[in-house]
């Protein structure tokens, strides 16, 4: 299974049509569920990468991509069990 990573471009996870780039919508995606942070910390810290975006956006983010963010360790952890 591959993983998620930031700033991959062959994310399988559709983001196409969206104002940012994959890369910037996978960070912030996965920093919030990984590093369990607010929305705001998320608003704080894409701006140390160059993008300015609103905590709404964060949160749009993180209620269209984040079911599948979450499914790729639970799928690794049911292959590594194996």
């Amino acid at each position: 299974m591959r993983r998620i990573k930031c700033g991959d471009d062959n994310d399988p996870i559709p983001f196409h049509g969206y104002r940012f780039p994959s890369a910037i919508i996978s960070c912030a995606v996965h920093w919030y569920h990984r590093f369990n942070l607010s929305l705001r910390d998320i608003e704080e810290l894409l701006p140390e990468r160059g993008v300015t975006v609103t905590y709404e956006s964060a949160r749009h983010w993180r209620d269209r991509f984040g079911v599948q963010f979450g499914r790729a360790p639970q799928a690794e952890l049911n292959v590594a069990s194996r």
